[in-house]
C-alpha cells in the first residue's frame, strides 16, 4: 500500500459586506482568523458534502476565547468532528457568527474557492495491481474525494513520466445513498512499472501503484519459419518496453517481429533438442520459463480406425515434446485429421474428416511442431455394422458400431421393401460413440431390410418388421371444406388396394387414396374427436382434431367506454362454439359470429397486442394486432452541416390510423423518437410524423417508438463528400508545411498522418476547417481545410529535396482518417520554383482520397459532381480565396 500524501487546502469564509472572519485549513485542523469585528463570536461552521449546500456533513462550533484577543487565531481539530469518513465525498463550507453588541446573528459566510478542502486523503490502497493493458481497479482509503471538482475524474500520470497526464474516470454517483467514497472504482490507463494517481486534480495529493509483472504462459516454436511465439501477459505494447533474453543472451530489436500486451513473436533459430531459458523483463520486473525443443518423432505404428468417421490411434516414442505446447498436424491422403485430447509422448489420436471412405489403404503423415515423420503410416477404414433395430411409432433406433456422424451428412439408412422399392433416409441423430442412430422412417408396406451406408461403405443387411399403425397428418377445417388426411404406416402391401372407412357416431366415410395418403370428408365441427378406422380387417381407434383458428386481419370500431374488435380468418366454428381468447395476456370474452369472424370488446386498446384464441379446446397460433403502423415516407442522404439550407431536414413517417386512434388521446404520449439513442423532438400533423435530423459526419440511427415499444429504425446517411482541389506547400527557410483541401461535406474529426515527414499523426488542433454556409450566410461556399505544421529541428530536409538535374517525381506517402475510417495515398508531382533555389517554396499537387464519416471522398473523377455544385459557389467567396492565395504567394516570394 502506498500512502497518499495530502495537500493543504485553503478555505476562506467571508460575508458579502464584512471581511471579519476567515478560516484556513491546516491539513486536519482549521485556523479561525478575525480581522475587524471581534464580536462576531461564537461561530457555527457547517461542512457540506456538495458544492450546492444541499447535503450538510458536520458542524464545527467555535466558541469565544481570550485567545482571539491575544492572538487572532484559533486552531480547531476538524477531523475530530468528522470521524466517519465514509459519509464524506466533497467540501464546501458555510458559517454563522453572533454579533453580541448588536444582538444579531449574521450567516452566509461561505468558502469562496470551490476547489479547496479541509481534509487530506489518507490510508490509500490499490486493492489490485492493473495489467499493462490497463484495467478497472478498486482503491480504498479515506477522504479520497476531498475536493469539489469533477467527482467522476482522477488525474493519472502517463507511465514513465511525471510531466504528462490524462484523466481517468471513477465509477458511481456521489449522490447515490449507497455511494462509498472510501472505495473508488477507477479506470487505469495502459502502462508498466510504477504509476501515479492524483485526487481532484491536485498534483500534490497523490498515490503510487505498480502495474502487474510480466508472465509467460506458453511458448511455441515454428521450425518452418524459425519463429518463436511467446504467450503471456503484461508485455506492454512496445518493443522498447520489454527486454528479452534467451539463455541470458539479449535478443536484438531486429529479431523481434512483433510485441503486444499478451504476445511476442521472435525470429530465432534453435537446435531442436536443446532446453533453453527464456526471460522477459520490464524495468526491474521479469518472468522466466524454460523452452524445450522436441526431437524428431520416431517409431510409428497404427491400428485401423475404431469408427468409420472416426479415430486413428498412432503409437510410438518421442511423438511430442514434454512441454504443454504442441502444434500437431496430421494428414490422411494429404487431407487433415484433427488431433484430439488426450495425447502424450507415446500415443496420439486424431479424428478423420468426412471425406469419402472405402476399403482401400490410406496414407497418414504426422508433424509435431513442424517436424514431420520420416515415413507414412497405413490404415483402413472400419465398416459400419447393424446389431438390432427397434421401433417407436415412426421413429426407429439402429444399434451397432461405426455409424458415422450427422455433422456432414455422411450416413444414410437405405430400406428396401416390396422386393425392389427403396427409401434413403438421413439420420435425426447419431450418438458420439457411433453406436446408436435415430431415424424417422416414412411410409412403406410389408416387411423390409435395412442397410447403413457411411461415406460409401455399406453395413450388413438387417431385417425390419415394424408394427403397423394409423397417424392423422392434417386436420379438417371447421367448416368441413378441407378433409381429414391420415397415413396408414407399415401394413401388408396387399391391403393398400382397399379403401379404409372412418366411423364417427352415425357418420361413416370412405377414404380416398392419393399417394398413400387417405382423405376423409368429415362434417363441420370443432375440438377433438374419437373415431374408428376400419382397414386390413381391423378396427383401429384414432383421435383427430379440427384445425386451429387462424386470424388473417382485424377491424376496430372505436367507442366509449368499450371498443369492438372483429377478427377475420378461418376455423372459428359456429355461434355455439366455446370461444376464449387472451388479449396481451389478459383473458377476454369472445363471440363466434361464424366460421370466419370473431368479435370481442375491450375498454383500453393497446397500440400493439398479442392475441391467442381457443375454440372448443383447440388453441390458435399467436396473432399480433397492430392498431397503428408507421412507414417511412422519405428516404435520402443528408449533408454534414445545414448552413446552406433554408430549413433543417427531417425524416418523415406516415402512420395509418393515427388520427383515429388518438382522437381522444394526446399523440405525443403515444409516439416518441431517439437520435443516436438520445431523445429528440417530433412533430405530428394528422397521420404525418416529422423528426428533425442533426448535423454530423458519421452515419446516425433514428428510432421511432409506439406506446413505449420500439417500432422502426432508420439509418441517417450523409451525402458523399467531394475533394476538388488540394495542395501541399513547403517553406524551406521557415521549416513549415502548409496542407490545403477544398471540397464539400468534409465533417470532423479529421486526422492527417505524413509518416515520411512526421512520426505521429496530427488532427484539427493543427488545422482550420471552414464549413460551407452558416446560419447567417445561406450561400453554399466550399469547405476548406488548411493545416500549418512546423518541422522539427532534426527533420531531414533531403526528404523534400528536389533533383535539380533530372526530371524526378517526389513521392510522399500520407494517410487521412475521419472517424474510424482510414485511407492511404501519396503526394506527388513536385513543382519547381524559379526563384531563389535555396529559399524556394515547394508546392505539391495532391491525388487525394479523403474519408468523411463513413463516406469516401475521391479527388479524381469528381468533375460531374463538382459541376453540379459549382453554381452554388459564391463568386465573392471565390475571389476572397484567390486574393488569399495571392497574398500567400507574395509572402513566399519575400521569404
Amino acid at each position: 500500500m502506498k500512502k497518499l500524501i495530502g495537500i493543504l487546502f485553503l478555505v476562506t469564509i467571508q460575508i458579502s459586506m464584512f471581511l471579519c472572519i476567515e478560516i484556513h485549513s491546516k491539513g486536519n485542523k482549521a485556523e479561525v482568523l478575525l480581522f475587524r469585528d471581534f464580536e462576531y463570536l461564537p461561530i457555527n461552521m457547517t461542512l457540506y458534502k456538495d458544492v450546492d449546500f444541499k447535503l450538510p456533513f458536520t458542524t464545527i462550533y467555535y466558541n469565544w476565547s481570550e485567545a482571539f484577543f491575544r492572538d487572532p487565531s484559533y486552531f480547531i481539530n476538524a477531523t475530530a468532528y468528522s470521524t466517519n469518513s465514509s459519509l464524506y465525498w466533497g467540501s464546501r463550507m458555510k458559517a454563522c457568527a453572533r454579533h453580541n453588541a448588536k444582538n444579531i446573528t449574521v450567516c452566509d459566510f461561505q468558502s469562496n474557492d470551490f476547489y479547496d478542502s479541509m481534509f487530506r486523503a489518507t490510508n490509500v490502497t490499490f486493492l489490485t495491481n492493473p495489467p499493462t493493458r490497463g484495467a478497472i481497479v478498486n482503491i480504498s482509503g479515506e477522504y479520497m474525494r476531498c475536493g469539489c471538482r469533477d467527482l467522476n475524474k482522477l488525474l493519472i500520470y502517463k507511465p514513465g513520466t511525471y510531466s504528462e497526464y490524462v484523466y481517468t474516470y471513477v465509477a458511481g454517483d456521489p449522490y447515490d445513498p449507497y455511494y462509498n467514497p472510501n472505495l473508488l472504482t477507477a479506470t487505469i490507463i495502459p502502462g508498466y512499472g510504477k504509476g501515479k494517481v492524483c485526487f481532484d486534480f491536485n498534483r500534490g495529493q497523490c498515490a503510487f501503484f505498480y502495474y502487474q509483472s510480466p508472465t509467460i504462459s506458453s511458448t511455441l516454436y515454428d521450425a518452418s519459419n524459425q519463429q518463436l511465439t511467446i504467450n503471456g501477459a503484461n508485455f506492454f505494447n512496445s518493443s522498447n518496453a520489454a527486454s528479452i533474453l534467451i539463455d541470458n543472451v539479449p535478443i536484438n530489436s531486429s529479431e523481434i517481429v512483433s510485441i503486444d500486451h499478451e504476445l511476442i513473436v521472435l525470429n530465432f533459430t534453435f537446435n531442436y533438442t536443446q532446453s533453453l531459458n527464456l526471460s522477459v523483463s520490464i524495468g526491474i520486473l521479469s518472468a522466466n520459463k524454460p523452452i524445450e525443443i522436441p526431437p524428431n518423432p520416431t517409431s510409428y505404428s497404427t491400428n485401423i480406425t475404431q469408427y468409420n468417421e472416426g479415430i486413428v490411434v498412432i503409437n510410438g516414442t518421442n511423438l511430442i515434446s514434454s512441454s504443454d505446447q504442441n502444434n500437431i498436424v496430421i494428414t490422411v491422403d494429404n487431407k487433415p485429421c484433427t488431433a484430439t485430447q488426450p495425447f502424450d509422448t507415446t500415443s496420439i489420436t486424431c479424428k478423420l474428416s468426412n471425406e469419402a471412405a472405402d476399403t482401400k489403404q490410406h496414407q497418414l503423415k504426422l508433424c509435431v511442431n513442424n517436424i514431420c515423420s520420416l515415413k507414412n503410416l497405413v490404415f483402413e477404414y472400419a465398416k459400419p455394422f447393424i446389431a438390432s433395430i427397434t421401433q417407436n411409432g415412426t421413429s426407429f433406433s439402429v444399434r451397432g458400431t461405426s455409424q458415422g456422424s450427422t455433422k456432414h451428412n455422411s450416413t444414410v439408412l437405405e430400406i428396401t421393401y416390396n422386393t425392389n422399392q427403396k427409401i434413403t433416409i438421413l439420420p435425426n441423430s447419431i450418438s458420439p460413440d457411433e453406436t446408436i442412430a435415430e431415424f424417422t422412417v416414412p411410409f412403406f408396406c410389408g416387411n423390409a431390410s435395412a442397410q447403413l451406408i457411411v461415406n460409401g461403405v455399406k453395413s450388413n443387411q438387417s431385417p425390419i418388421t415394424p408394427e403397423p399403425f394409423i397417424k392423422p397428418i392434417s386436420s379438417p377445417s371447421t367448416d368441413g371444406k378441407n378433409p381429414l388426411n391420415v397415413l396408414l404406416y407399415y401394413y401388408d402391401c396387399k391391403y393398400y388396394n382397399n379403401k379404409p372407412v372412418l366411423k364417427y357416431l352415425s357418420m361413416q366415410v370412405t377414404g380416398e387414396n392419393a399417394n398413400n395418403t387417405y382423405s376423409f370428408n368429415v362434417k363441420q365441427g370443432t375440438g377433438k374427436k374419437q373415431a374408428l378406422i376400419t382397414f386390413a380387417d381391423k378396427d383401429i381407434p384414432v383421435e383427430y382434431s379440427y384445425a386451429k383458428a387462424l386470424v388473417s386481419n382485424h377491424s376496430v370500431v372505436f367507442d366509449d367506454p368499450l371498443s369492438t374488435v372483429t377478427l377475420n380468418g378461418n376455423n372459428f366454428g359456429t355461434n355455439s362454439s366455446l370461444c376464449n381468447l387472451t388479449y396481451k395476456g389478459v383473458s377476454k370474452t369472445c363471440v363466434v359470429i361464424n366460421d370466419y369472424q370473431i368479435s370481442f370488446k375491450i375498454d383500453v386498446l393497446e397500440i400493439s397486442a398479442n392475441i391467442v384464441i381457443t375454440i372448443d379446446g383447440i388453441q390458435s397460433d399467436n396473432y399480433t394486432m397492430e392498431l397503428v403502423k408507421c412507414q417511412l415516407a422519405n428516404d435520402h442522404s443528408f449533408p454534414t452541416s445545414f448552413g446552406c439550407l433554408s430549413s433543417n431536414p427531417v425524416v418523415q413517417y406516415y402512420c395509418d390510423s393515427l388520427t383515429t386512434f388518438t382522437a381522444n388521446t394526446d399523440p405525443y404520449k403515444l409516439l416518441h423518437a431517439t437520435f443516436d439513442d438520445q431523445n429528440t423532438n417530433i412533430t405530428i400533423n394528422g397521420n404525418n410524423v416529422s423528426i428533425p435530423v442533426k448535423e454530423g459526419a458519421k452515419t446516425s440511427t433514428l428510432k421511432l417508438y409506439l406506446n413505449g415499444l420500439f417500432s422502426k429504425s432508420y439509418s441517417i446517411v450523409r451525402e458523399k463528400g467531394i475533394v476538388y482541389n488540394s495542395k501541399l506547400s513547403y517553406k524551406e527557410n521557415k521549416g513549415l508545411i502548409i496542407l490545403e483541401f477544398n471540397g464539400m461535406n468534409f465533417g470532423t474529426p479529421l486526422v492527417i498522418n505524413l509518416p515520411t515527414l512526421f512520426n505521429t499523426s496530427f488532427g484539427m488542433d493543427n488545422c482550420t476547417l471552414s464549413y460551407h454556409g452558416t446560419g447567417d450566410n445561406k450561400n453554399c461556399t466550399n469547405d476548406f481545410i488548411k493545416c500549418q505544421l512546423t518541422l522539427p529541428n532534426d527533420f531531414n530536409k533531403t526528404l523534400l529535396a528536389q533533383d535539380e538535374t533530372t526530371n524526378t517525381t517526389l513521392s510522399i506517402p500520407f494517410s487521412l482518417k475521419v472517424g474510424d475510417s482510414f485511407i492511404n495515398s501519396t503526394i506527388s508531382n513536385l513543382e519547381k520554383s524559379s526563384n531563389e533555389k535555396s529559399k524556394r517554396t515547394k508546392t505539391i499537387a495532391l491525388a487525394v482520397t479523403l474519408p468523411i464519416g463513413l463516406t469516401l471522398l475521391t479527388a479524381g473523377g469528381v468533375f460531374g459532381a463538382w459541376k453540379y455544385h459549382q453554381n452554388k459557389i459564391d463568386n465573392k467567396k471565390k475571389k476572397n480565396i484567390e486574393s488569399s492565395d495571392s497574398n500567400i504567394n507574395d509572402e513566399e516570394k519575400k521569404n
